[in-house]
């Protein structure tokens, strides 16, 4: 059975594109921008260089303070346990892709390797620890207080920083901390925290009206069909924002449900929700 029909294109067509293609390799041969051939540092390793050369240049002497101590617990805790990593003979990945509610079936395994946290926790989204996790809108975050601070990525607080930069206050080249709740500053207006209060598996539901006989583009407009309903149904209360993200090529199929309702202000590359 097809999974789609695709009309055959002209041969004058596809010699268009082909030469369109390879004006444009021309036109990029000698194309290279600078940033290309930056040095980009993620390892922890590097890091701790990059921060042995850099860290006198953190103006703010609070923060700077903050960074140091950081790299000091970093080379007194972890660079021994990394250094012995390397030294392993062999490292081995257990294969699999799990979602959290599958994660009771490895209770075993999760034990073996250390971990300590009941798995029944590590299932619920709705509870602790796993409710700690939030969105962004396109990042995941973390609440890391009672009082609603969240961490995240720079990258993803990049926008938030550089909104409040100004000439005299270049937060995204010098960082920014505020050292008191009212010296946060503001996120932006459009600047969202969602808080997930329910997944549930809608497999079924999305499925339903698909057949063996269908084509490929009736199983996909039956699909699209079912999950815009899905999520129409969700958000039928206007705090809700809803999504039915497929894992595993739709097995399963999950409704999220999260709450939206919490703005964002930023500290020292950290957000603080204002519930």
């Amino acid at each position: 059975m097809p999974l789609a029909t695709v009309k055959r294109q002209s041969a004058e067509l596809l010699q268009d594109l082909g030469g369109t293609a390879a004006a444009l390799d021309v036109v990029l041969a000698n194309f290279k921008p600078a940033a290309i051939h930056r040095e980009f540092i993620w390892d922890l390793a590097g890091a701790a260089g990059i921060i042995d050369a850099h860290a006198a240049l953190v103006r703010d002497p609070d923060l700077q303070t903050l960074v140091r101590r950081l790299h000091a617990n970093y080379l007194e805790h972890a660079q021994p346990l990394l250094a012995a990593l390397l030294c392993a003979t062999s490292v081995q990945a257990d294969e699999g892709q799990w979602q959290p509610y599958q994660l009771p079936q490895l209770k075993s395994e999760l034990k073996r390797v250390g971990i300590a946290i009941p798995a029944e926790k590590l299932a619920d989204l709705s509870k602790h620890p796993m409710s700690a996790i939030v969105s962004l809108g396109g990042c995941s975050a973390s609440f890391v207080s009672d009082a609603g601070l969240v961490v995240t990525n720079h990258h993803c607080a990049y926008g938030a920083i550089q909104r409040n930069s100004t000439p005299e206050h270049n937060y995204i080249a010098n960082g920014f901390l505020a050292k008191t709740r009212a010296a946060e500053l503001p996120g932006g207006p459009n600047t969202l925290v969602y808080v997930t209060d329910k997944v549930e598996n809608v497999t079924n539901r999305v499925l339903k009206d698909v057949t063996p006989s269908m084509s490929g583009k009736q199983r996909s407009e039956a699909v699209e069909r079912a999950i815009k309903s899905l999520i129409a149904e969700c958000e039928s209360d206007k705090i809700y924002r809803c999504s039915v993200p497929a894992f595993h090529r739709f097995a399963p199929l999950s409704i999220a449900e999260r709450s939206a309702s919490s703005r964002a202000r930023s500290s020292a590359g950290v957000s603080s929700v204002t519930t």
